[in-house]
């Protein structure tokens, strides 16, 4: 499969004259659809980014091709396996689940560990970094298939950033009653990661944290900055626990330091309650060269919680808590944006934050409704934000789609498909398009579902992406994932598929990602869902037209930064 670079302004300019909010199903340029090429082994995957040369990263998951080492297991537990050398798909699935379960094998030390999350990188084909980052075990002297690769963003010289959780590798032990046993070792926390597909380097986090710390990166620009978070400082409770797995007296004696050390990062990572961090982790930014070397890193800081406002409050009623911040964009300017939280054991509060000129400042003004649990999740070469805040409507909380600016200008609310719709924004390129999912269905006051969304800031139209396919696409869009600047949309469709993985068929209900691409050979069947337009948003056909105009213009006067979480 190949992706041209073209220029579609045309497509552009006719996708904005045919869109139509009043359910008509009106003859117009619509898009064709491309089924993305499956990630192997995997039965789903997403796409996380794509850039104007068609390349994207995703996410394959639902993994069905792991070799699954059946001696490790005691077969008194799966009375239904008749074979385990010869595993149905179901079979195999119940043991999978079952090492994967985080209540159960993946807290254990001495189960065997599985990969869950297949990082890839489309250039022509699908690549995995998961193998080239994984490591032999010694064991079956083949790749430890344990190792997790989530990759984020990618850039215009495809470079990409995310993060790699390290593979685990088998060691010999002995339990709390010094008998033999083996372990399952994994030797550092996750990091962030760079690749060029090439070198691939893991980001660290502030120098000289105990055990090095933890990070991960959300977003490249083209300049090579890359942003997200990091351990900046030791907590207490990283400390212990080094202290408590070293110490030849403790009740941990017997385990190796390296699962002691995760066994921390673990309750940690999935505590069914909030508990205290191991560091204190805060936005962060690298800078590397082209061959992935580190030239800087700093932290970005966090911006004003209600900790900063208590200078006349009486020492005992003081607020306490735990402020974290992450960067999630950046844009070729260097502005990147994300959020800045606050959490205890009462309450968790989230402010938009945009990180420029050495600060970390609220986004939203501070008497904006859904202030305190807002973030923001993309930014473009132009000063745009788009972000979300969470805004009660009907006793529920919904999250509602804003866009700001750097320049300060008041942050707005559009309305979405309806004034209470729920819809959250996935992407943002330099035309001032965004693209996500939206609800659709006014009638249900919950578990409404959602529809990928094109929305043009500039003219506010918004357009339900189903209604620009052909009447007999048989897909349902529910989200939009990615659009650069020739206005090339990678959306997510549900698919019934059948796959057959290591001579195993698996039928299953997977998340099928697809290229949108305008086309004047397809004719848009316009907007049946039902649903009446939306208040106040509806332009004139000549608005439609100057607005497709100037989009012609921008097409070819403005130079893209991809924006991505």
């Amino acid at each position: 499969m190949q992706f041209q670079k073209t220029q579609l302004a045309l497509a552009l300019s006719a996708l904005l004259v045919s869109a139509s909010f009043s359910g008509a199903a009106n003859a117009a340029t619509g898009y064709e659809v491309t089924e993305l090429e499956p990630v192997t082994g995997a039965l789903s995957f997403s796409v996380t980014s794509m850039n104007n040369s068609g390349n994207y990263t995703g996410i394959g998951y639902n993994l069905a091709d792991i070799l699954i080492r059946t001696e490790l297991l005691d077969p008194e537990n799966f009375e239904g396996i008749e074979d385990f050398n010869e595993l149905s798909a179901s079979e195999y699935m119940q043991l999978r689940n079952y090492l994967l379960s985080t209540n159960g094998s993946l807290a254990d030390s001495t189960a065997q560990k599985l990969s869950s999350l297949r990082g890839v990188v489309f250039q022509g084909m699908n690549m995995s970094l998961n193998e080239d980052l994984d490591t032999i075990e010694p064991a079956t002297g083949l790749l430890s298939q344990s190792n997790d690769v989530l990759l984020h963003d990618i850039n215009e010289q495809n470079q990409v950033v995310g993060e790699h959780r390290a593979p685990f590798i088998q060691q010999e032990g002995v339990n709390g009653a010094g008998e033999p046993v083996q372990y399952f070792v994994r030797d550092r926390y996750p990091h962030g990661l760079w690749s060029n597909g090439v070198d691939h380097v893991e980001l660290p986090a502030e120098p000289g944290l105990t055990y090095g710390g933890l990070s991960r990166a959300y977003a490249i620009n083209d300049h090579n900055q890359v942003v997200g978070y990091a351990a900046v400082a030791d907590n207490d409770r990283i400390v212990a626990a080094y202290e408590k797995c070293s110490d030849p007296e403790s009740e941990t004696a017997h385990l190796p330091l390296k699962v002691c050390m995760h066994t921390a990062w673990f309750s940690e990572r999935f505590a069914q309650v909030i508990t205290a961090p191991l560091y204190t982790e805060q936005a962060y930014t690298w800078t590397l060269d082209a061959t992935g070397t580190v030239v800087s890193q700093t932290t970005l800081g966090a911006a004003p919680t209600l900790l900063d406002e208590q200078e006349d409050v009486a020492e005992e009623d003081r607020l306490t808590g735990v402020v974290r911040s992450e960067a999630v964009d950046i844009n070729n300017q260097g502005v990147a944006v994300g959020f800045t939280s606050l959490r205890n054991e009462f309450f968790v509060l989230s402010y938009a934050t945009v990180f420029k000129d050495g600060e970390a400042l609220w986004v939203l003004p501070r008497d904006t409704e859904g202030f305190t649990q807002s973030r923001a999740t993309h930014i473009n070469d132009n000063g745009y934000i788009v972000g979300d805040a969470l805004i009660r409507n009907f006793q529920f909380n919904r999250k509602r789609l804003f866009v700001a600016h750097v320049d300060g200008r008041e942050p707005v609310f559009p309305d979405g498909h309806f004034s209470h719709s729920a819809w959250e924004a996935r992407d943002l390129n330099n035309l001032n398009q965004v693209v996500g999912r939206a609800e659709r269905d006014r009638t249900l006051v919950q578990n409404r579902p959602t529809s990928a969304f094109l929305y043009d800031i500039e003219t506010d139209t918004l357009t339900d992406l189903n209604s620009q396919l052909a009447c007999n696409s048989g897909y349902h869009l529910f989200d939009a994932v990615s659009i650069n600047e020739h206005g090339d949309i990678v959306a997510l469709a549900n698919k019934e598929v059948t796959r057959e993985i290591d001579g195993r068929s698996y039928t299953t209900h997977a998340v099928q990602p697809v290229l949108l691409r305008a086309s004047d050979t397809v004719e848009a069947c316009g907007d049946n869902t039902g649903n009446q337009e939306r208040k106040g948003a509806a332009l004139s056909p000549m608005q439609f037209a100057m607005a497709a105009t100037l989009s012609v213009f921008a097409v070819f006067s403005r130079r893209r930064r991809k924006a991505k979480k």
